[in-house]
């Protein structure tokens, strides 16, 4: 009886480790990881520029791990337990996608990069660098933000608690943990407004250290040390000092707004792929209009101040060019434009079903291949992602929140 119960658990940790996933992905950067991992995928066209590829589960980590080791940056895929669930997903996006495009085209045509409002003015310069740093602090204290440890779960009831308190007696302001499928949820704080338009302002809470094996090739350490102080505890100490400076001015939107910690984006932007798939849905309560994420806003790269990432794909120009309106208006810095290349972080989950967004973030990045320059903080997913490269304090964040808060009370107005 006793080998009998050693062979069935053999036989179920093989089967669960055989379990395929399928992941959507650019067929560029595809490529770029078959060689990086010395494999060769099988894989069909999705469209003109994704591949769906069918992988065991045991490997998406490690495709993870190849895109953060080759690109210094996150996300990079779709993850779908099964083949028609990912088929499923490409039919949904491209209904809702266009669906949406047409609901937000004339919001889009009509946005207003010339006018200042003296509240705004006020907001800005109510930003602290040091309640982003205490932030920073506190997230990257968390042994790990990973997806499935139990300090990931803590970190995620540690944002929601914070954001409760700073919205305590505003009865207009609700507080949730989304729950997955995964261990870790994801944190939706909303501001109920007038209307039952919304925008959307987000960034991932969990985070991860890889290293390279003996063979050269870069896996996911669960367990390991993984302070993420930049990547992305950065990202969320920048919207809690957004929601900070709106409840301190006592600000109340036309448009509804939300605040969203994502889980699980950094094995294939799992959180946000679900969230903004239950969002856009037919028969959901609001019409989400605009999307902003925050990932990685405190290591100065490059010489200005934000740089925007400009890929087609994933990113709005017309939403992009009035952040940077905002920008020019409200918070007085250089701002450039770069590109990622690919599906590097949340925003591509809601690009994906036609909501217009944009990625303002850290430092420059051109493109993805090995030529492209990228001035992206080298120490994201390794133990040393401190708040010491940044020299132990958050003044590169302050910028972000600036435009956080601009963008929070200038769009959500009607």
């Amino acid at each position: 009886m006793k080998k009998f119960a050693l062979l069935l658990g053999f036989l179920i940790s093989f089967n669960t480790l055989a379990k395929d996933s399928f992941l959507l992905i650019q067929k560029d950067v595809a490529s770029i990881v078959e060689k990086n991992l010395g494999i060769k995928f099988s894989k069909k066209d999705a469209d003109k520029e994704s591949f769906l590829l069918k992988v065991s589960q045991d490997k998406v980590e490690k495709i993870s791990g190849a895109i953060h080791h080759s690109f210094h940056k996150c996300g990079g895929f779709f993850n779908f337990e099964t083949e028609e669930e990912a088929k499923k997903y490409l039919a949904r996006t491209k209904a809702r996608k266009k669906a949406s495009s047409a609901r937000n085209l004339i919001f889009l045509k009509n946005l207003d990069l010339e006018k200042k409002r003296k509240s705004i003015v006020k907001a800005v310069d109510d930003v602290q660098e040091i309640s982003i740093r205490e932030m920073i602090e506190e997230l990257s204290s968390f042994k790990t933000r990973f997806y499935e440890s139990e300090s990931g779960i803590k970190a995620a009831k540690f944002i929601a608690g914070r954001w409760k308190k700073i919205a305590k007696g505003r009865s207009d302001i609700t507080v949730k943990l989304f729950d997955h499928s995964w261990k870790q949820p994801s944190v939706i704080l909303k501001i109920e407004g007038k209307s039952k338009d919304a925008i959307v302002l987000g960034g991932h809470l969990d985070s991860v250290v890889t290293k390279i094996n003996l063979l050269g090739k870069p896996i996911p350490i669960p367990e390991a040390r993984s302070p993420g102080a930049d990547d992305n505890a950065s990202g969320i100490a920048t919207l809690t000092e957004i929601l900070r400076v709106l409840v301190k001015n006592s600000f109340k939107p036309e448009r509804t707004i939300f605040f969203i910690g994502y889980a699980a984006e950094e094995v294939g932007l799992l959180g946000s792929k679900e969230i903004a798939e239950l969002f856009t849905r037919k028969g959901f309560e609001y019409n989400i209009q605009a999307k902003v994420q925050f990932d990685m806003t405190n290591f100065k790269g490059s010489d200005k101040a934000i740089y925007f990432m400009a890929d087609r794909k994933f990113t709005n120009k017309k939403l992009t060019s009035y952040l940077g309106s905002l920008i020019d208006r409200y918070i007085l810095v250089d701002w450039g434009i770069g590109k990622c290349g690919y599906a590097c972080s949340d925003h591509a989950s809601w690009s994906d079903v036609g909501v217009p967004s944009a990625f303002p973030t850290e430092a420059l990045s051109k493109g993805i291949m090995p030529w492209h320059k990228r001035e992206f903080n080298k120490l994201i997913h390794t133990p040393d992602d401190t708040l010491d490269i940044s020299k132990g304090v958050a003044e590169h964040s302050v910028n972000f929140a600036k435009l956080g808060v601009a963008y929070a009370m200038d769009l959500s107005k009607k």
